[in-house]
């Protein structure tokens, strides 16, 4: 009986890996028709009873004020995030930060999709964020790496950025990230490694 839990719980962590931003859009867009799989009435359950995963912007973000508290308001919420229009969905600790980002039309390219610079900008506006709650320390970016693999088009009414730790040291932090489409499609990688102040 003890395997069999053991071995459902990895499971659904495995899907929960594989098929976590299916399940963000699902919560964002039921009417998509996702539902209709069955994946998503199986694991969500599971889901919240294994990891416990933050889903409320607000909750995050006194979490973030909380953990960065004397670094002052621009570190825990630069303008740079609010100018990009930046919502959390989900934090775990030790695990995972993800945002979803509007579309600006004035951030498109002349080929309709969102400019790679500012998706870069997305990548680094999740990033810092990320390390505050992890270490409660002000960090900087020293390498920001990024690959783009399909674009994200000014019809797609958001997009979602999600940052994973990788390493952590008493100096450095390395992530990385993976941008995708409303439709749960990945558009771009990003690594990152960040120096504590």
């Amino acid at each position: 009986m003890f395997f069999c839990i053991c071995l459902r719980e990895l499971i659904v962590c495995f899907a929960e890996r594989l098929y976590g931003n299916l399940l963000d859009a699902v919560v964002d867009y039921g009417h998509m028709g996702y539902e209709k799989t069955g994946l998503i009435s199986e694991l969500t359950p599971w889901r919240k009873r294994v990891t416990d995963v933050m889903e409320n912007h607000d909750i995050i973000l006194k979490r973030l004020a909380e953990a960065g508290g004397e670094l002052g308001d621009h570190f825990v919420t630069p303008p740079c995030f609010i100018t990009s229009g930046g919502i959390f969905t989900q934090y775990q600790e030790g695990c995972f930060l993800a945002c979803r980002f509007s579309h600006d039309k004035s951030l498109i390219n002349p080929g309709g999709s969102l400019q790679g610079g500012f998706l870069m900008a997305a990548f680094d506006n999740v990033f810092g964020p990320f390390s505050i709650l992890e270490s409660g320390r002000a960090a900087v970016t020293l390498d920001l790496n990024g690959t783009f693999l399909r674009p994200l088009m000014e019809s797609d009414r958001f997009y979602s950025v999600r940052a994973m730790m990788i390493e952590r040291s008493a100096r450095f932090l390395v992530m990385e990230g993976e941008a995708r489409d409303a439709c749960g499609r990945l558009a771009a990688r990003a690594y990152s490694r960040m120096f504590f102040l």
